[in-house]
């Protein structure tokens, strides 16, 4: 969760990042329904027949790949999002055997160039940048490049079997 901020906020945060995403590449947000009564929201999104890419690994990686980049490039070029915690469980696949990027819960909207450095670590740290784990001396990141970064270690994961350094722990 956000700094300072309690659930319903935080949903709130991610509701904005996922209506102005419209990719086939990225989880569509099909109803938001508001019970008032029980103070619940519910998001409804589409099914993801396949399930996560994490029990897939060396199938159709290539494929898969190309279809991540296609939703990043679209994330951070078009829809001006930063995911920050792109992981194999945050990437499910479609009926279509199309990968499909999910979890926006600790993305950020960056309306401005200048907006694309981020100053907090989100995510999950087997796939932070080297950077990331500076921040506090550093002071920010950039957000697209950390996602590129996760990605790629997400790719390497998911060929191998094994993280890029040797003493990590599978933490999936």
């Amino acid at each position: 969760m956000g700094k300072g901020k309690n659930a319903y906020d935080c949903v709130l945060e991610e509701l904005k990042v996922l209506e102005r995403l419209k990719h086939p590449n990225i989880i569509w947000l099909h109803e938001i329904i508001d019970d008032p009564k029980k103070e619940k929201l519910i998001l409804i999104t589409e099914w993801q027949k396949r399930g996560s890419i994490a029990s897939m690994m060396g199938k159709d990686m290539r494929l898969y790949f190309i279809d991540m980049i296609k939703a990043l490039y679209y994330c951070h070029k078009t829809a001006k999002v930063i995911h920050r915690d792109i992981k194999p469980d945050n990437i499910m696949i479609n009926h279509n055997n199309q990968a499909i990027l999910i979890d926006f819960g600790v993305s950020a909207i960056v309306e401005k160039p200048e907006d694309v450095t981020m100053d907090s670590g989100m995510g999950s740290y087997l796939f932070y940048a080297p950077e990331m784990f500076h921040i506090s001396c550093c002071g920010s990141v950039h957000g697209e490049k950390t996602d590129i970064w996760a990605l790629g270690i997400t790719f390497y994961y998911l060929l191998t079997g094994d993280y890029p350094w040797k003493d990590a722990k599978n933490p999936l």
